[in-house]
């Protein structure tokens, strides 16, 4: 549905370097799914990628506390750090 293209779309904005378009994205799709631990890892992404490492670092945290075995993406994640 529309979270769904949301989560999409901040993928693709992410990918094309457009970093905060993709934080807007993913908020809004961690607002609305607070269990979506990749959407955390994404939004984690995203944070780093604008700058807003300290963000960055507590979305990421967030995201390992949903889960401790191996993060998906944490090879493009943790280098933002």
């Amino acid at each position: 549905g529309r979270l769904d293209a949301r989560w999409l779309l901040g993928r693709a904005l992410l990918e094309q370097g457009a970093a905060e378009p993709a934080v807007a994205a993913f908020t809004e799709v961690t607002a609305a799914l607070p269990a979506a631990r990749e959407a955390w890892i994404d939004l984690a992404a995203a944070l780093a990628a604008s700058g807003q490492l300290e963000a960055g670092a507590e979305a990421f945290l967030q995201a390992t506390r949903l889960a401790l075995q191996p993060l998906q993406r944490e090879g493009a994640v943790v280098p933002l750090f």
